[in-house]
């Protein structure tokens, strides 16, 4: 859980520091993605949360308690709604944790973070997520990271793995190159 805690504290520190609004569901969505992306990349994600049905889409499963955890430490306030209908937000009260994070981690995290926060309100972020899997799913329910890919079918020529690659390397997503002798390198 201290991978998702401190992941979560990055992302409120990383919109507070930027002047980005964040609210809760987006702050939940930009650790499913980065997540996701990281998966991709580098075949492993950077929270190691598990993703669960929640009532209003897949949510890192302990990210309440990992929630009230960094607030019990000061390290995070939550600042209630002005007005009815206004989202839950954040403030960072000291900097993150990031010792257990890589360069590459910090950059997912703090990219997907710009992009959701100045590009989609929560109901726009909320739809992206909200496919078949996640429908069928019952509540509280694991969802595999797979259900999100960008992508369905599993590319199994060196064309279609160097056209997805293309693809993803086009939407900004870097690839760490495969071990010398790797099989699933092309």
């Amino acid at each position: 859980m201290d991978r998702l805690k401190n992941a979560i504290h990055y992302v409120i520190h990383a919109a507070n520091s930027e002047k980005l609004e964040l609210g809760a569901t987006q702050l939940l969505k930009i650790i499913l993605f980065s997540d996701v992306i990281s998966f991709i990349r580098r075949r492993r994600a950077i929270t190691g949360a598990t993703f669960v049905k929640g009532k209003y889409g897949p949510v890192p499963d302990g990210h309440d308690a990992a929630i009230k955890a960094l607030q019990k430490q000061k390290r995070i306030k939550r600042s209630q709604p002005a007005q009815k209908g206004e989202s839950t937000r954040y403030i960072s009260l000291v900097g993150p944790d990031l010792s257990s994070f890589t360069p590459d981690d910090l950059e997912t995290l703090r990219k997907v973070t710009r992009e959701v926060c100045e590009n989609y309100t929560a109901a726009m972020i909320s739809d992206l997520t909200h496919n078949d899997i996640w429908k069928m799913a019952d509540l509280g329910e694991k969802i595999p990271l797979g259900a999100y890919f960008p992508r369905r079918v599993v590319p199994s020529t060196p064309e279609q793995i160097g056209e997805t690659r293309a693809e993803l390397e086009a939407m900004g997503y870097r690839f760490m190159d495969s071990a010398p002798g790797d099989a699933r390198a092309a």
